[in-house]
């Protein structure tokens, strides 16, 4: 008679390996509500081991559905968790259909690993924690290999996983994906709320921390940022040859926080009685137009391409309102959907596209921006100084006056 299998070291590393991928779901959905915000909160840990920290949990990859990549591994993991909990309890049994479940879950999670590593090659960035995911996802499907049934039938083990045992994981990564949910939006909210009423009571002070931090005026206001058929919004009686305040905006259609500084320059011109002309400039952090650059956004140039393309046909902020909403899908099938979206001419964007020449635009503003020495995006000029980073209305408007009151003085 066969000497019994001891499952109790396997599972023991079962339990605490699912329990650090839960610790580590738990935090990468606060990093995906920093991205969001803005709010550097928990994040600034993912620049201590990589140069682009964990921007990739909030690009095109980072959701599924609306929901956190993030939200459905913590699921996945207290699944696993509760499975792993389950089998240890029953671990002197000779069979047990948690040990099938186990092993069926943690193969998975390495797959999803395998998928989800694929993915950051493109993106071409990676974040250390969802490195250290997948590393605790090869852990797990290492384990759960020593507390499977080798001899058992593939039938069996269906008959496992089909069984009422599959209700555990199943119940619990509904309830945890439900509630990783609702607490994700009721956090971001909350979070949002916060950063509103701190804005809206701290405006100058925020405003002077920012242009101290960029070093805005320890430098001359750049001279080079000579415009070519740039799209330009006027507002407060500005004309093309005089406004108090211009902005040159460079911004990256894949770049999450242009996104948040495109929305919130929009907001500050719909409500504000400065006179202000407002110049776009492209900037796509990708080598396929950008030599040189860090190539972290992919499809950067040929979104900046099909900007310029709807600026002929003077659609550039409807269309660039639709990019951005959509900027996780920018292949060239998706900007065409969006150029229709935008009511643009389809066949003359199409011809657009595929005229060599529509990148003189977009290598022009990358010209521009490197002797303005851009580093990256969003980056924007106020009457020639620079300031880097996303903000709300009210701190534009306060860092327009600040700079206005600077060279006034």
């Amino acid at each position: 008679m066969s000497k019994p299998r001891n499952f109790t070291v396997p599972l023991i590393v079962l339990i605490v390996l699912s329990t650090l991928a839960v610790a580590n779901g738990i935090y990468l959905m606060r990093v995906h509500i920093d991205y969001v915000t803005g709010v550097n909160t928990v994040a600034g840990a993912c620049y201590e081991y990589a140069e682009n920290g964990c921007s990739v949990t909030a690009g095109r990859f980072g959701s599924v559905l609306g929901i956190p990549v993030a939200a459905i591994g913590f699921a996945g993991a207290l699944g696993t968790l509760a499975c792993a909990v389950m089998a240890f309890r029953r671990r002197a049994a000779p069979h047990d259909g948690y040990r099938s479940l186990l092993f069926a879950l943690a193969s998975f999670s390495l797959l999803a690993s395998v998928v989800m590593g694929t993915f950051s090659v493109i993106e071409g960035s990676f974040c250390p924690f969802c490195v250290a995911w997948y590393g605790l996802n090869t852990g797990l499907f290492i384990a759960a290999w020593f507390v499977r049934n080798p001899d058992m039938a593939m039938g069996d083990m269906l008959d496992d996983l089909l069984g009422n045992d599959v209700f555990v994981p199943l119940g619990v990564f509904g309830f945890a994906l439900a509630g990783a949910v609702y607490w994700h939006h009721a956090f971001l909210n909350e979070q949002q709320a916060e950063q509103d009423a701190d804005v809206a009571a701290n405006a100058p002070e925020i405003a002077a921390a920012i242009l101290q931090k960029n070093k805005t005026f320890e430098r001359e206001p750049v001279d080079v940022l000579k415009m070519r058929d740039n799209p330009t919004r006027l507002v407060g009686g500005a004309t093309g040859e005089q406004a108090d305040v211009v902005i040159v905006e460079f911004g990256d259609f894949q770049c999450p926080f242009c996104k948040k500084l495109w929305t919130g320059m929009e907001e500050y011109l719909d409500t504000t009685d400065r006179s202000i002309r407002l110049h776009f400039a492209h900037y796509p952090l990708n080598d396929a137009c950008n030599p040189g650059i860090n190539d972290l956004h992919p499809f950067a140039c040929q979104a900046a391409v099909a900007a310029v393309c709807s600026a002929k046909q003077d659609s550039f902020w409807k269309f660039g309102d639709v990019v951005f909403e959509n900027q996780e899908s920018l292949e060239r099938g998706d900007l065409v959907d969006y150029a229709k979206e935008a009511g643009l001419d389809v066949d003359a964007f199409e011809t657009c596209l595929d005229d060599p020449k529509s990148m003189g635009q977009v290598r022009w503003d990358i010209g521009m921006g490197n002797k303005a020495d851009l580093s990256g995006t969003p980056t924007f000029f106020i009457n020639g100084y620079s300031v880097v980073g996303a903000f709300p209305p009210p701190i534009l408007d306060e860092l327009i006056r600040q700079i206005l009151e600077h060279d006034a003085g």
